[in-house]
C-alpha cells in the first residue's frame, strides 16, 4: 500500500499501470495549514511514485480549485484558478486544492504526461468519518 505522506510509497502498486487516478483527499474546512499541506503533499507524493508504465494522470481535484469567489459567477474552463483562497482568510482547503492541482498540471507537463483534473462540486456517498458531515 501507499501513504500520502511518504514520497514514492505508491510505486509498487502503480508498477505496470497505464494511468493513475488520484482521488484521495483530506476534506476538512478551516484555517489549519495542515489541510493545505495534506492536499499538496499528497499530490507530490503520488506523482513521485509514477513508474515508466504510466501514460496519463487523473486528479480528482475540487470546484474549490477553480471558483474564485472574488469574481462573478460564470462558466469556467482550464484557464481558471481560485486566486482568492488563502490560509489567512480561512480557506486552507481551497488554497491547498488549487496549489496541488497547479503542481500536478506542471509536473505532468514536465513529464510529458496527459493530465486531467476533475472538479466535483460535491461528493455524494456514505459518510466515512463524522467530521466530514459538515463538508462535501
Amino acid at each position: 500500500g501507499g501513504d500520502l505522506d511518504a514520497p514514492g510509497s505508491f510505486a509498487e502498486g502503480i508498477e505496470g499501470a497505464d494511468a493513475v487516478v488520484h482521488s484521495a483527499a483530506s476534506v476538512v474546512i478551516g484555517r489549519d495549514p495542515k489541510i493545505a499541506a495534506a492536499a499538496i503533499g499528497g499530490v507530490e507524493n503520488v506523482l513521485s511514485s509514477l513508474t515508466p508504465s504510466v501514460k496519463a494522470f487523473v486528479l480528482t481535484s475540487s470546484i474549490a480549485a477553480v471558483i474564485d469567489l472574488a469574481k462573478r459567477p460564470r462558466s469556467y474552463d482550464e484557464t481558471d484558478w481560485n486566486e482568492s483562497s488563502s490560509l489567512e482568510n480561512g480557506d486552507a482547503y481551497g488554497f491547498g486544492k488549487t496549489r496541488a492541482e497547479r503542481f500536478a498540471k506542471g509536473r505532468c507537463a514536465e513529464l510529458g504526461l496527459p493530465f486531467v483534473a476533475l472538479h466535483p462540486g460535491i461528493v455524494i456517498g456514505p459518510v466515512m468519518a463524522k467530521p466530514h458531515t459538515k463538508a462535501s
